[in-house]
């Protein structure tokens, strides 16, 4: 999924994003993560979803992602167990975690693992995701 024209982004983003940014959608709910992935794309990302860390895994191993938008609670799996894999690849992919939890809820190892950058609740606007993840695109 890609779109190769983006009139709406603004100038002094154009050039931080030369190419398409790869963001992978991570959660449980497979048509939250279909539409946050199609929306996202309207702001000129390159997205993938995944509905299980079996398939984040093997999207992570096939191509460099400046991001992943990842859900605190997929179905009997842990969201941890994602973020050890990026220590253990030795990844440096930046996480946004995503969660119908509030902020104050959600497990503090989590909230302070080094690749977590920020944490949005849901629901969500997509316009907010958009502009978290290119701030935290620019900050590299």
């Amino acid at each position: 999924m890609s779109t190769e024209t983006r009139p709406h982004m603004p100038e002094h983003r154009r050039s931080a994003a030369s190419r398409p940014a790869r963001i992978l959608i991570c959660d449980d709910e497979a048509r939250l993560a279909r539409l946050t992935a199609q929306l996202l794309e309207s702001h000129g990302f390159d997205t993938f979803a995944a509905t299980d860390l079996t398939a984040a895994r093997r999207h992570l191993a096939d191509a460099p992602v400046g991001v992943i938008v990842l859900d605190v609670n997929l179905s009997g799996e842990s969201s941890h167990e994602l973020l050890d894999y990026l220590e253990e690849t030795g990844l440096s992919t930046r996480v946004l975690l995503t969660s119908g939890l509030a902020e104050d809820d959600v497990p503090e190892v989590l909230l302070r693992h080094p690749a977590v950058a920020g944490y949005i609740g849901k629901p969500y606007s997509v316009d907010i995701v958009a502009e978290r993840l290119h701030e935290l695109l620019l900050d590299g």
